[in-house]
């Protein structure tokens, strides 16, 4: 069959790379880009790989704020934990602008993969992050009724009481100099109250000190 010329405005189909070939299924710790974790989980999901990257939640007090808020923080910055349900064709996930290099076998250079015993810990740290991004979800949504922090402006850190919600303001009790008052904000503004939520205890980590010790191992130099 004859291929015909190409014009202007002829249009090819795109066959993107495959990233997986036939063999076991396994877990693999990914080398990312910086501040690239979010973008390469993505990226995996399109080829079906399930990755998730462990945070850690904190409190603390930024510049210009007069009382604590709640951070997030990613526990192993610059890697992705993913699992293959193949082999991964690595140079075409080095090709990539997301995936940089993976954690190798020291011995052999070779790409090692994790026990899913050994990752057992960070998963639970996946879970809890999906519990606080829910948590934050229902903390955005302010009723009538609720009890309320400010985070921001002149009421930073008060304690307030919804009296009504109107669009994207709503109108709050507070005290002030000893005597009930009555002020308007933007429902950005307010946080539902609720205990605050500490780091997260050593337990919680078993089972991936030696994924940690490798890491750090690498990033002295040492392996």
């Amino acid at each position: 069959m004859i291929q015909q010329p190409y014009q202007i405005g002829t249009v090819e189909p795109y066959d993107p790379p495959r990233i997986i070939a036939p063999g076991p299924p396994r877990w693999h710790a990914l080398m990312v880009r910086p501040q690239r974790e979010a973008a390469t989980k993505a990226w995996l999901d399109r080829f079906g790989v399930y990755a998730f990257f462990p945070v850690t939640e904190r409190w603390r007090i930024k510049p210009g704020h007069h009382a604590p808020i709640r951070c997030f923080a990613r526990y192993l910055p610059g890697y992705l934990f993913a699992h293959f349900k193949g082999e991964p064709i690595w140079h075409n996930l080095f090709a990539s602008p997301f995936v940089r290099d993976v954690i190798r076998l020291t011995a052999t250079n070779e790409p090692g993969h994790l026990d899913p015993a050994t990752i057992t810990g960070l998963l639970a740290m996946r879970e809890v992050d999906e519990k606080l991004a829910e948590r934050r979800r229902l903390q955005r949504i302010i009723r009538q009724g609720d009890r309320a922090r400010v985070k921001d402006g002149v009421f930073a850190g008060c304690q307030v009481e919804v009296v009504s919600v109107n669009s994207s303001r709503g109108k709050i009790k507070l005290m002030i100099f000893g005597q009930v008052r009555e002020a308007e904000v933007d429902l950005d503004n307010l946080e539902r109250t609720e205990p605050p939520c500490h780091d997260f205890p050593k337990e919680d980590l078993n089972g991936i000190d030696e994924v940690i010790n490798k890491i750090a191992k690498r990033h002295s130099g040492k392996e």
